[in-house]
């Protein structure tokens, strides 16, 4: 699979999470969790985050 499914996946979790709100958690927790995801996995670089 390519990068841009990879990408797309994380961003459709990470906005999910800022929708629903599961377990209570801040909108702000999951929209980093999001992007130190993609950092992590090298799928953007850190001078594009």
């Amino acid at each position: 699979m390519s990068s841009n499914f990879y990408i797309f996946l994380i961003a459709a979790f990470a906005t999910v999470g800022v929708i629903i709100r599961q377990f209570k958690i801040q909108e702000t927790i999951w929209a980093s969790i999001g992007a130190i995801l993609l950092l992590l996995f090298g799928l953007i670089s850190f001078q594009a985050a």
